[in-house]
């Protein structure tokens, strides 16, 4: 997939979760308010709390939703995740197309991801949290930024599966 594409794909996630949630102000937070602002800089969580699949024990899962409330919680206002598509067209938080053993997870339904990774959430719950934050907040909080990542050539080795993630 070309950068350009990349982008594009990019920004239709971000517009598509940047609709208004209710009980915001009028409106509700959205990207747009927030680059709106004429304060910089403003905080966005990598990952929820950061990058830690499970090495620190003190820290939530990156991309689960501990990881996700926790970095609302400790004041960022905008959350990025990775998402990534099960087999059977459930979209995940995930980083990686592939599991430690290189099984795919295009290759695997949501219950099977489930039974090697408990705490992989579907993104629908992480939208839901992120629009409980939202409605919330007292100042522009709980936004979410959708990271789609191009399937490595492991798993998509003929590079179809861009309109499954979109």
């Amino acid at each position: 997939m070309t950068k350009r594409i990349g982008q594009a794909l990019f920004l239709l996630a971000v517009l598509a979760i940047a609709t208004p949630a209710p009980g915001w102000g009028r409106r509700g937070s959205t990207i747009q308010d927030l680059l709106d602002l004429d304060v910089r800089p403003f905080a966005i969580a990598h990952h929820g709390l950061g990058d830690n699949m499970g090495e620190d024990p003190s820290r939530p899962i990156e991309n689960t939703l501990p990881s996700v409330r926790g970095a609302f919680q400790a004041g960022a206002s905008v959350v990025e995740v990775d998402v990534q598509v099960t087999r059977d067209g459930e979209v995940v938080t995930y980083h990686d197309d592939f599991l430690s053993d290189f099984t795919c997870l295009n290759s695997l339904t949501l219950g099977q991801l489930r039974r090697r990774l408990p705490y992989v959430p579907r993104l629908e719950a992480v939208l839901l949290e992120a629009r409980e934050v939202n409605r919330e907040s007292r100042s522009l909080g709980g936004l979410v930024l959708v990271e789609l990542k191009a399937l490595s050539p492991l798993c998509d080795p003929a590079d179809t599966q861009e309109r499954a993630v979109v």
